[in-house]
């Protein structure tokens, strides 16, 4: 069980956060909040990719990283929304507490807040907020500069960001500065809030800290969901409101749920373990591995797959939503392939396409190795919704579920037979396909055989209830018989006790009677006595003074 967080930050007034994407500017609003006298704890050293300063706590960071490894997430990959019954918030709230102890005006700048909100609100009774924007485009294209990330993946992160950003923004109306605008009205922005806290703003600081030259990416096209909202309310004068935790806690829970990611999960933590189980499951399944074939969704990211196997070649390809390949060799002859979050993100007849086209570019006996939403049971629905699960890709819809009947059509339809079938991690299975029947796992039935089976199992289970049913009536019978029984032994008893209880009463009144008449009997011959003629004579006698 998560730990209870200690109280934290109740005294003193209310810490500010900084909301804001990555590489949108909140590292140069946080410095001039800094150099104004802001509190922020021990902060991270500068970086190539930030030469000025992060301006960031370094404990912050810490825990905000905890949290989201114990989510299996990073910050490529925030979750939507966090479920803090499963978060420790024992060592954030330490944190907090320790920033808030000496009582001056302290805040916290990291892009992760945006996400990691729900945490703030459990334990600090109130916060204040200020929110940086900018063009998603150019934040987008400073990520993928600094991180390697494709153009896509780079927009997706960004776009997510700012999306919660300005749904932060609607509910809860905070100031906004805009990195991209111009400099005196950012520091206006900055300045207003710095006043707000109590700070002493410094104009010489802040213009020496500022540097337009670090703008190394212009914005460029469609700003995506809020962003026109968000550049109007920069432009205005606003207040820097203190909120309520329960303000916040309503903010957050009106944001809405979505089906989908909002980034692309490949690039965060879940991703590369789950190809590394999958490899382990199929490695040693097939034949000898001569020529891999390592497909992921697109925008997956390239990584190495088997360290120290020097005499295996491997080819890595991306798959699109409709099954088509990217990067694939058609004439290489693939030992073991492995399809690494692809089914989630196919319908079956994409799957079943893709799966012949790998028949065709594989050995005779090659296996391949697929993670999947697999379920087996009556009456699917048409769109399952997969608590916590790792999504492989940015898509627009749900991630799909393949009934296994569906796994073993597509896999018959394209020449493939499925070999097993293994549970997985976060309601995953791995699945086994290959051509070579006596490759499949020893005792592997198909679905055709599993539910024979399992109607003569069915059969054997309705006799097995018969019988029992029929053993219950017959001890139902057996039990009201001895009830019956029963109930008559202490009807007959009652009748011995209460004859018993009358021939006692009877033999007592003669008991009474025999000594009545036992002292009657007494006092008659007493008086018989008496009455003796010699006895009345004597007694006239004496009467008289008679002699004898």
């Amino acid at each position: 069980m998560p730990a209870e967080p200690p109280p934290a930050g109740t005294d003193g007034p209310a810490p500010l956060l900084i909301l804001g994407g990555h590489r949108c500017g909140t590292s140069l609003v946080s410095g001039l909040l800094w150099q104004a006298g802001l509190h922020m704890g021990t902060l991270l050293s500068a970086g190539p990719d930030n030469p000025r300063g992060f301006f960031e706590s370094v404990d912050v960071l810490a825990a905000h990283e905890a949290i989201l490894q114990a989510q299996e997430r990073d910050w490529t990959c925030p979750p939507h929304r966090l479920d803090l019954n499963t978060v420790d918030l024992g060592p954030l709230a330490a944190v907090i507490d320790g920033l808030a102890r000496g009582g001056r005006p302290w805040g916290v700048k990291d892009p992760r807040l945006l996400f990691l909100l729900p945490a703030w609100a459990e334990i600090l009774p109130a916060i204040r907020l200020i929110g940086v924007l900018r063009h998603p485009a150019a934040a987008a294209a400073s990520l993928a500069a600094r991180n390697g990330f494709s153009p896509g993946v780079a927009r997706a992160i960004a776009d997510a960001h700012q999306a919660r950003l300005a749904a932060l923004h609607a509910r809860l109306g905070f100031p906004i500065v805009d990195y991209d605008g111009p400099r005196a009205v950012l520091f206006d922005r900055v300045r207003a809030v710095a006043e707000a806290m109590g700070l002493a703003w410094d104009g010489e600081a802040a213009e020496n800290l500022f540097d337009p030259g670090l703008r190394h990416q212009r914005p460029e096209g469609a700003g995506g969901s809020g962003y026109e909202a968000l550049v109007a309310a920069g432009a205005q004068e606003a207040a820097c409101p203190v909120h309520r935790s329960w303000q916040v806690a309503a903010a957050l829970a009106a944001i809405p749920e979505r089906d989908d990611e909002a980034t692309p999960l490949v690039v965060g933590p879940a991703f590369p373990p789950r190809r590394d189980a999958l490899w382990e499951f199929i490695s040693t399944r097939g034949p000898t591995v001569s020529r891999v074939l390592d497909v992921v969704p697109e925008e997956g990211r390239r990584e190495p797959l088997l360290h120290g196997v020097d005499r295996v070649e491997i080819d890595f390809a991306y798959s699109d939503r409709e099954g088509r390949l990217r990067d694939g060799r058609p004439s290489v002859r693939y030992s073991h392939v492995l399809l690494t979050g692809v089914a989630e993100t196919l319908p079956t007849a994409a799957l079943t396409g893709l799966l012949a086209w790998l028949r065709d570019t594989s050995s005779t006996d090659a296996i391949v190795g697929l993670d999947a939403l697999v379920v087996d049971e009556t009456g699917v629905p048409p769109v399952k919704r997969w608590p916590r699960l790792s999504a492989t890709s940015a898509r627009s819809g749900p991630l799909h579920h393949h009934h296994l009947d569906e796994i073993e059509v597509a896999a018959l339809e394209s020449g493939w037979l499925v070999g097993d079938i293994s549970p997985g991690p976060a309601g995953r299975s791995r699945v086994l396909l290959v051509k070579d029947p006596g490759r499949r796992a020893p005792g592997w039935l198909t679905s055709a055989e599993r539910r024979h089976r399992m109607a003569a199992l069915q059969e054997q289970a309705a006799a097995l209830d018969a019988e029992v049913k029929a053993l219950r009536q017959h001890l139902d019978r057996e039990r009201r018989r001895n009830h019956l029984a029963y109930d008559a032994l202490l009807k007959e008893n009652a009748d011995i006790r209460q004859m018993h209880h009358q021939e006692m009463g009877h033999l007592k009144a003669e008991v009474h009677r025999l000594r009545d008449l036992r002292t009657i009997r007494g006092w008659l011959g007493f008086q018989a006595r008496r009455l003796r003629p010699g006895h009345v004579a004597a007694a006239i006698k004496r009467r008289r003074n008679l002699p004898d």
